[in-house]
């Protein structure tokens, strides 16, 4: 019912970023229109540089929102987002049909609501205002790309927060400042970079959740959320839920254990409450040199230990995989790679090593679909199991 523009003038509105979590700078190159980022700048620089594996499908998922959601309160029966979407691109965008098999809300907006969940959504294109359409033609000339941000409405988002599906089928709805109070993640996709413009709801007030302690995960594709399916049920932002912290997410597709990563987030003066570590399934699937790969290990974790000291830290071996299905390149160093993180951790007070693949439960069973990634149900058992871990520690 909100998307319905006779109900327009009766929503309350506020700035979408004011509700942000997760998100370490923003970028803003349309009016209103804000995009989240979970790198820092000089982070991003290292992303695309000539010590990346990989430097523009790092690029590419760097500006993606893994683990970055908008927290608020309101008593709002229904809210919605403005959202626009950048368009997968080469290799990633196999990927992640490879993850999705035709689920058409694969990786959308997800809403978590008073505890629970609810599905997925990329909602509907939004009809663009005369304001719009008139900026749009004046903007004629300028670059293709800053046209295209004009020309692009977005798209709106919106979730029923309401419990009853009764009353919503019946049309029934309290009057506004007369309904329940709800707590409310919106969690933006793990795989796309998005912006954001405008939240709104058919309450009376929206108001920000302060910020709390940071849970920071750093790893590669599973810890990104490829096969996750749904922003909201990653293993890593189950684990920041449970224990009440906020995530950043540093999780990259196809990253392995790039030195400086860790040393130039200094800058962000984070309040930490915990690290996790979770790299080297990309190792698997390359040629790679052993002395190269056990330098970066040793350098990534002693950055970890220098600028973090007194933080726990858990460094995870590789999650389990199906190698009939996958095989390991013949020239890949994978198989020394635990070898070399427990030598390294055993270097450091606050680190504890995990092991990855007793994380999974069910395991074949537990891979998201021909990705051979974990899928939902692995990534609930890994959470589930990293949380004991965390309370011996």
């Amino acid at each position: 019912m909100i998307e319905n523009e006779k109900y327009c003038s009766l929503l309350i509105e506020a700035p979408a970023a004011d509700f942000l979590h997760g998100a370490l700078d923003l970028y803003e190159e349309d009016v209103g229109w804000k995009q989240p980022v979970r790198f820092l700048p000089v982070q991003q620089r290292a992303l695309g540089s000539c010590q990346a594996w990989h430097p523009g499908l790092y690029r590419q998922m760097g500006r993606t929102s893994a683990g970055i959601c908008l927290e608020f309160e309101t008593d709002s029966h229904e809210v919605a987002l403005e959202l626009r979407v950048e368009p997968l691109w080469g290799g990633i965008k196999a990927l992640v049909a490879s993850a999705a098999m035709g689920n058409e809300n694969y990786d959308g907006v997800s809403c978590e609501v008073d505890g629970r969940w609810l599905l997925p959504s990329w909602g509907k294109p939004r009809i663009p205002t005369a304001e719009e359409l008139s900026s749009s033609e004046d903007s004629a000339d300028e670059k293709a790309t800053k046209r295209q941000l004009r020309l692009d409405p977005g798209r709106l988002v919106s979730f029923v927060l309401s419990d009853s599906a009764t009353a919503a089928a019946a049309g029934l709805r309290a009057l506004p400042g007369l309904g329940k109070t709800h707590h409310v993640r919106l969690w933006l996709p793990c795989l796309y970079a998005v912006e954001i413009r405008r939240l709104f709801g058919d309450g009376t007030y929206l108001k920000a959740v302060d910020k709390r302690p940071v849970l920071l995960v750093m790893g590669d594709a599973a810890t990104q959320g490829l096969a996750a399916g749904d922003p909201a049920r990653t293993w890593a932002a189950r684990l920041a839920r449970t224990n009440a912290w906020d995530l950043l997410n540093q999780g990259i597709v196809g990253q392995v254990f790039q030195p400086g990563m860790a040393a130039s987030l200094c800058e962000a003066k984070l309040s930490l409450a915990g690290i996790v570590v979770s790299f080297g399934e990309s190792l698997r699937h390359e040629p790679c040199q052993e002395r190269e790969v056990a330098r970066n290990v040793r350098s990534f974790l002693a950055e970890i230990a220098r600028v973090w000291p007194h933080t726990p830290c858990w460094v995870l071996t590789p999650f389990w995989h199906d190698e009939e299905s996958s095989p390991t390149h013949p020239r890949s160093c994978f198989g020394s790679l635990s070898f070399m993180l427990e030598a390294n951790v055993a270097a450091h007070d606050q680190m504890r090593l995990v092991d990855g693949c007793e994380l999974m439960e069910g395991r074949l069973r537990a891979l998201g679909g021909n990705s051979g990634l974990p899928g939902d149900a692995a990534h609930k058992s890994i959470a589930r199991r990293l949380e004991a871990i965390f309370q011996t520690y």
